[in-house]
């Protein structure tokens, strides 16, 4: 019983392929769904333009043109192969709330469907990913941590949940099925639909081409595009360029609206009094704090401590642990390790008899504030005449940061100082002007594939593009916006629920 891995970087010609479902893009919701299908009997071909090992957007010639200012989540912030950007991310993991929820806002009801997607899948997120003991992401904050909010703060606590290095590649999720077909080094270039009158297209077949130029076609009955928030965008609107008539509803705001939290530094905290809100371990899963606006009034955000510290051992541990999440050897050096022995003691001590992260003396606590950037739709994501490496047509990024987020996140960060408590070690603003550090881009894109029930949706509620009978996407890009959290948690939520519904739609074997 062992899944089919096929290379079309070989350039060994492979012809057709059928499955019940065809998932264009093997990153965290690629490997996720693939994952959950194959245990409901489904035939899945997961398809990914990287290779087995991670490689860049440019050492795959996949970065945007970039006419104004760049953006660096589509080229810093991305990753492919198996995996994808999972090879290199954080690992953290935290729900949409309530917090999101903004009773006269802008696509109140796309928010209210998030938050209960969230709490409806994320303990099942959280068991698929390894994690068997519950979490309460409000109550650990104090039950952990010993934080507790003074009665009417404007500020509320909660905690983070990081996967283990080992676990962070999302492909361990790959199942080793016979189920499960893999292609590696393909790109989809190419859709083939039909149309049987007003009704919604029906795709039939993917055209993959290697970078060689081999080719192989794909024929399913259902079609997922799980390829990120950016590349996901530009392949929709590829497909919506590839048939004499529009597929996809003129009305629908495909790549439009591209946004990420805006994060910064907003104040510095004295180390003595910092450490105690230092991330913990339960076993080798590890928690962080983090801090909410505690009134809707404010912009979607979250606030927590980052600790900087660089040292000789710290830097080698970090090589370690990137080697074990990219599934690579490290690269040391002998000097490095001997130089590093007192940090990686300390740390390992910290670790096993304290279950606490090492904090060494001279580390800078810094408050880091992420605000969601408005929706825009001059930021959005088009298409050039210029081809890639893989013959398909180039993606232009249009992304800024506007005079308005600048003027949104200041008088944020100035809310949240003073709304800090004073039971919290005490907040001093950075030494300049604002207060503040220059905000910049989290990686988090969202809102390319928004999904919602008006008219500018892409997707609807159940991920389905609109316009096509067969074809669903899930991504960040699904959210309308960043909101409160890193997407990527909410995202996996949203991927389980398409698994459920995608294994309703098979046929009975």
């Amino acid at each position: 019983m062992t899944m089919t891995i096929l290379d079309l970087g070989t350039g060994r010609a492979h012809g057709e392929l059928r499955a019940d479902v065809c998932i264009l893009g093997a990153g965290a919701a690629g490997c996720y769904l693939a994952r959950q299908l194959t245990e409901t009997g489904c035939s899945v071909l997961l398809v990914e333009a990287g290779g087995d090992a991670t490689a860049t957007a440019a050492d795959l010639d996949m970065v945007p043109v970039m006419p104004g200012a760049a953006y660096s989540g589509a080229d810093e912030g991305r990753a492919f192969g198996l995996g994808g950007s999972t090879a290199r991310w954080g690992g953290a993991l935290i729900p949409h709330t309530a917090a999101d929820l903004r009773a006269n806002g802008d696509f109140a009801p796309d928010w209210q469907h998030v938050v209960e997607v969230a709490r409806a899948q994320g303990r099942r997120v959280q068991a698929t990913l390894g994690c068997t003991s519950p979490t309460d992401f409000a109550r650990d904050a104090e039950t952990l941590f010993g934080v507790a909010m003074p009665d009417g703060s404007n500020v509320r606590a909660q905690s983070t949940l990081y996967l283990p290095f080992r676990r962070k590649n999302l492909r361990a999720l790959l199942p080793d099925s016979p189920r499960l077909t893999i292609v590696l080094n393909a790109a989809c270039t190419t859709w083939e639909s039909t149309s049987t009158g007003p009704g919604p297209a029906r795709i039939t077949a993917v055209g993959l081409r290697s970078r060689g130029g081999t080719t192989l076609r794909a024929m399913a009955e259902r079609f997922v595009v799980t390829a990120g928030a950016i590349e996901s965008a530009r392949m929709l609107l590829e497909l919506d360029h590839s048939t004499a008539q529009p597929i996809l509803p003129a009305v629908a705001e495909t790549g439009q609206g591209l946004s990420d939290h805006l994060s910064a530094p907003i104040g510095t905290l004295p180390l003595a009094e910092a450490r105690r809100l230092a991330p913990r371990f339960q076993g080798s899963w590890m928690r962080s704090l983090r801090f909410l606006p505690g009134t809707s009034a404010h912009p979607r955000s979250f606030a927590h401590v980052v600790f900087h510290h660089d040292s000789t051992g710290i830097r080698l541990i970090q090589s370690v642990l990137r080697g074990v999440q990219e599934r690579r050897l490290p690269r040391l050096r002998a000097a490095d390790a001997f130089g590093g022995a007192g940090d990686i003691a300390c740390i390992a001590w910290a670790k096993l008899v304290r279950s606490r992260l090492h904090i060494p003396r001279h580390t800078r606590a810094l408050v880091q504030l992420d605000m969601e950037q408005p929706r825009d739709l001059s930021n959005r994501i088009s298409l050039t005449d210029e081809r890639d490496s893989f013959g398909r047509r180039r993606a232009a990024l249009h992304w800024r940061i506007s005079e308005r987020d600048l003027a949104a996140f200041s008088g944020l960060a100035d809310q949240m100082r003073a709304a800090w408590p004073a039971t919290l070690p005490r907040l001093a603003p950075l030494q300049d002007r604002s207060g503040h550090g220059s905000p910049y881009g989290a990686y988090h894109p969202a809102g390319t594939t928004r999904m919602g029930t008006d008219a500018g949706a892409v997707l609807t509620h159940d991920l389905q593009v609109r316009g096509c009978a067969n074809l669903w996407s899930v991504s960040t890009g699904l959210l309308p916006s960043a909101g409160t959290a890193n997407p990527t948690f909410t995202m996996l939520c949203f991927a389980q629920r398409l698994a459920d519904h995608l294994a309703a739609q098979a046929p009975t074997r």
